[in-house]
């Protein structure tokens, strides 16, 4: 099996050379904007709550409702 996994969004990618995740922190519900591309998890279950992210990183516990 081609891919590899991925510590920081505890998920496994088929391609490493494309390791890209549509579920990126700007486009979950519990993403807070500090402005166009920084803000902060707000998510209790996510290794990330409280911590400043920009907003295409991505994690395991994303909620659909950002951007």
């Amino acid at each position: 099996m081609e891919g590899a996994w991925c510590d920081r969004c505890q998920r496994f990618f088929a391609d490493s050379e494309d390791h890209f995740h549509y579920e990126q922190c700007g486009g979950c519900r519990r993403f807070k904007a500090i402005d166009g591309d920084w803000g902060y998890c707000r998510s209790h279950e996510s290794v990330y709550a409280s911590r400043l992210m920009f907003e295409h990183d991505t994690c395991s516990k994303w909620e659909e409702g950002g951007w």
